[in-house]
């Protein structure tokens, strides 16, 4: 490791940019970095609870491959955007086998069937995902607690809100235990832990904020077909959350986030189940039905 390389605390305060750059002069391997935020994790998660599952082992193995990339091993692809970087992501977010219960105890032992398009972008990019951040239930909240998993509390003052509901996400961040995460937005669920938790250099996570995107012929401004989930309401904006807004500018935003997710934004409506053959007026509806919601 160069002696111009961060270590110890500074090294997992790193922004995501700073770390690829030492990636790619082979200044500081994945690995280390994984080790130092796993680290961390263990040290101040306790006292913060802003993971709702930690993913040590995967994310370790995937840090090996990516070291292997950027030492030019034979038969590897070269370094990814997001390459080794660790990601923390909404648990939200679905991934494939793994719960996805938005905070909610009605949706307890809930296993997500497919990706989240938002994360087989960090996937595709390179990125680790290493754990999974905590939320209201069902993100709507400008704090985050739910009965589910707890109070995550702001790592510089425990008393106060990391605020929501990306709390796990900024609480993350702030605390050292990831260099990028995933959030998303439709009254703030971003902006507002951006704003509530200032990392250890002391400028804010950088800005949340709603893109602005066009699809077709006509479309009205704002409308365009951003990276939702397929269940999740057309207004709604996944994005990244970073310690610096070059961060989002030069990895987060041009890599994980874009092109357009080629999968329908929203469902077709179809009638509810229960209003089939009742002869009742009201019209169609948006409905989860595979979920067996009404």
């Amino acid at each position: 490791m160069s002696s111009h390389t961060p270590a110890g605390d500074d090294l997992v305060h790193l922004n995501a940019t700073d770390a690829l750059q030492l990636f790619a002069g082979r200044a500081l391997s994945p690995v280390e970095l994984m080790r130092a935020v796993i680290e961390r994790v263990e040290k101040v998660e306790p006292h913060i609870n802003a993971f709702t599952e930690r993913l040590c082992d995967e994310a370790l193995e995937q840090a090996r491959h990516a070291e292997a990339r950027y030492l030019g091993e034979d038969g590897l692809a070269p370094p990814r955007p997001l390459e080794g970087i660790p990601v923390a992501a909404k648990e939200k977010h679905a991934i494939v086998g793994r719960t996805l219960t938005e905070g909610s105890l009605a949706h307890e032992g809930r296993i997500a069937t497919e990706n989240a398009p938002v994360i087989d972008r960090i996937l595709g990019a390179g990125g680790i995902i290493h754990a999974r951040t905590t939320t209201p239930e069902f993100s709507l909240s400008t704090y985050t607690h739910s009965r589910m998993w707890g109070i995550t509390r702001n790592p510089w003052n425990p008393d106060f809100t990391p605020g929501g509901s990306s709390g796990g996400a900024g609480a993350s961040l702030a605390a050292g235990t990831t260099l990028l995460a995933s959030a998303c937005d439709i009254g703030g669920s971003t902006r507002i832990p951006a704003a509530d938790l200032p990392h250890h250099r002391r400028p804010r996570l950088a800005r949340g904020r709603r893109p602005r995107e066009r699809q077709g012929r006509g479309a009205r401004r704002g409308s365009g077909r951003h990276p939702v989930e397929r269940r999740d309401h057309a207004l709604q904006h996944p994005q990244p959350l970073s310690r610096a807004q070059r961060s989002l500018r030069n990895v987060g935003l041009g890599s994980p986030h874009r092109p357009p997710d080629p999968r329908p934004p929203l469902r077709r409506p179809r009638r509810l189940p229960h209003r089939q053959g009742t002869g009742d007026p009201r019209p169609w509806s948006y409905a989860q039905i595979e979920d067996g919601m009404p």
